[in-house]
């Protein structure tokens, strides 16, 4: 019986002392583990580092564009804009702050606030990135798209095929750390229709705006999109080109001409809509562009009507001069 006992003592002894082992060597498995990790994560940056060094150097040296970058860093985005920033203080050479990401399919919203400027110096725009082209964007994140409606800029997302709310909204200035702050031209060539709510929230931005895919339009969107705002900045500035229509009717011309400021960039309309339809669209004062061939008999003595071959309109700001 005594020896039983000493027996099942002896082995409790043994497994007290055999479990501080075990919890050690797990230990060590988890440490080893750890610094295997870690070592992964440093190979990784370092070879992240070695590719963004490789890409910059390209860009560098002529032998890759802006537009033909299919992913964007950190590292990368700042180069660009400190680029365009130095081009700046050189009339030569400076492109005007255009900055060409079409190849991008994504754009986060840290790469957005480079871009723009905003984690640096929100008044630092105009000596800096002033026309961003992402047509390569076939939907946006709503931070990202927060961080580039406050931006003063020329916008260009012609990639986008629809438009959530949220994102239209997000555009506004009310999303803005500075009062009225708004991209000044946003370009949604992409975009074949839109609806009453999309248009109120687009229309608030109260500046340019290009929807050159609608291809149709209804009276509600074409009264909501000539709407004029009251105590609106610069509206010299307010352009809107719809391009894309060919053909509208009587009560979306009279709507259109409702038009209470800036100009409404129409070129795209046949020269055989009916009478009606082409008196309608002169029927108040506002500055009108057609094509050439729309100009008849029915436009003659509207100085406000201008065709094609009497202007030349900047595609990028939608300014237009004689």
């Amino acid at each position: 019986m005594d020896s039983d006992k000493n027996t099942s003592n002896s082995q409790e002894e043994i497994l007290y002392l055999e479990e501080p082992e075990v919890v050690k060597e797990d230990s060590i498995l988890d440490n080893k583990l750890k610094t295997s990790q870690e070592k992964i994560v440093g190979v990784i940056d370092f070879r992240e580092q070695e590719r963004d060094n490789k890409i910059i150097q390209e860009l560098k040296e002529g032998k890759l564009k802006p537009e033909d970058l299919k992913i964007i860093t950190p590292d990368i985005a700042k180069f660009l804009v400190d680029k365009i920033i130095e081009e700046s203080q050189d009339l030569e050479s400076y492109s005007g702050g255009i900055l060409d990401l079409s190849g991008l399919e994504s754009l986060s919203e840290d790469i957005a606030k480079i871009l723009t400027r905003t984690e640096r110096d929100a008044h630092a725009w105009s000596h800096s990135v002033r026309n961003i082209k992402l047509n390569g964007l076939k939907k946006i994140e709503l931070e990202t798209a927060k961080t580039l409606g406050c931006w003063e800029g020329i916008l260009h997302l012609n990639g986008l095929e629809e438009m959530p709310q949220d994102v239209a909204e997000a555009f506004s200035p009310a999303f803005s750390p500075r009062k009225g702050a708004s991209i000044s031209c946003l370009h949604l060539n992409g975009l074949k229709n839109i609806d009453k709510n999309i248009a109120e929230a687009l229309q608030r931005r109260g500046k340019s705006l290009s929807l050159n895919g609608l291809k149709t339009i209804s009276e509600e969107v074409a009264k909501i999109l000539v709407e004029e705002k009251e105590g609106r900045r610069h509206k010299e500035n307010n352009n809107i080109a719809l391009n894309g229509l060919e053909i509208i009717n009587e009560s979306v011309a009279q709507a259109l001409s409702k038009k209470g400021d800036g100009s409404l960039i129409l070129t795209g309309l046949k020269a055989d809509l009916p009478i009606s339809v082409k008196k309608a669209l002169v029927e108040n004062e506002y500055a009108l562009l057609i094509s050439e061939e729309m100009c008849d008999e029915s436009m003659e003595g509207k100085a406000h009507a201008w065709s094609l071959d009497e202007v030349s309109i900047d595609e990028d700001t939608l300014n237009w001069e004689i």
